[in-house]
């Protein structure tokens, strides 16, 4: 009898591991209040000039106006958003700008910057939405070179996760060699 609770008191840490590691590698790839989707969407046509950009993040955002913004701009470069972005206090996952109304037809591409209320870490990014038409070969190109994050963003974090990630797997690894080493242990007690 003593075997057995032995063998469950061993096993019980190796079981939290090995369902914690995976938990924590998917929160460390979530972390930062990283783009999710937004409306309109990413290279999406809209038949009508939309009255306003909304944005989803992975993370909660700090709700300060220096360190979150949205700015949307026609194919001259002008701004055409109102410059009043806001994080919606219901859910800080959320922000949006208002456009000025009756956009003509065309590309407008929308910039923007948060940091996450979680970890304070910085994302930002650029995509494009058309008005009335879809886009020409042209305009198609030119999406492909914006980025919803940037990639020196991405590098920095990816550096700074892989070093997490690998201390996870060597507290599972470690926890798996001690439990190992504790049921050979409880094998030779009951040979004896």
């Amino acid at each position: 009898m003593r075997t057995t609770i032995g063998r469950r008191t061993l096993c019980a840490p190796v079981l939290v591991a090995a369902l914690l590691a995976p938990l924590l590698a998917l929160a460390v790839a979530a972390a930062h209040a990283r783009y999710d989707h937004s409306t309109p969407k990413q290279g999406e046509v809209v038949a009508t000039s939309p009255a306003r950009v909304d944005i989803f993040t992975a993370q909660e955002m700090k709700k300060e106006q220096a360190t979150t913004a949205i700015t949307v701009a026609d194919a001259s470069s002008a701004r055409v958003d109102n410059d009043d972005t806001t994080v919606d206090d219901a859910d800080r996952k959320h922000f949006s700008v208002g456009l000025k109304p009756n956009l003509p037809a065309g590309r407008y591409v929308v910039s923007f910057k948060n940091v996450s209320d979680e970890d304070g870490e910085a994302d930002n990014g650029q995509f494009a939405f058309y008005v009335g038409a879809g886009p020409t070969a042209a305009q198609t190109a030119l999406d492909a070179t914006l980025k919803i994050t940037a990639k020196t963003d991405e590098v920095k974090h990816s550096n700074s996760h892989t070093g997490l990630i690998v201390a996870i797997i060597i507290i599972v690894v470690a926890v798996i060699v001690v439990a190992g080493g504790g049921f050979t242990l409880l094998r030779r007690r009951r040979r004896i």
